[in-house]
């Protein structure tokens, strides 16, 4: 979320910078919010993304494909029980990554 951080990725090439991202975002921790972070991840994966298969309207096309199939990464039920219960991330709150371990 613009409005939490920003997060900037680079490499010598497009497929370095995309890969620098896509670990920037499985290892970037936001706790309590949700973020864009999901759909972000998602934009990694497309194919088309990737190869470099886009225009001006590219995200519409792809969002009306999903049908308002939500965006999800590993974990995120963790993070969304989190926010309710008002804890930290498991790597912070210990009683959360418990919690995840019963969970998995």
């Amino acid at each position: 979320d613009p409005l939490i951080s920003k997060l900037i990725a680079w490499g010598s090439g497009r497929p370095e910078a995309i890969a620098r991202m896509r670990r920037a975002l499985i290892e970037y921790e936001i706790a309590g919010v949700k973020t864009t972070i999901p759909f972000f991840t998602w934009l990694l994966d497309d194919a088309d993304f990737l190869a470099w298969r886009v225009d001006t309207t590219f995200l519409d096309r792809a969002l009306a494909e999903r049908n308002g199939t939500p965006f999800t990464t590993p974990g995120a039920a963790i993070e969304d029980l989190a926010a309710d219960l008002g804890l930290g991330p498991p790597s912070i709150d210990p009683l959360l990554a418990q919690i995840a371990a019963d969970l998995t």
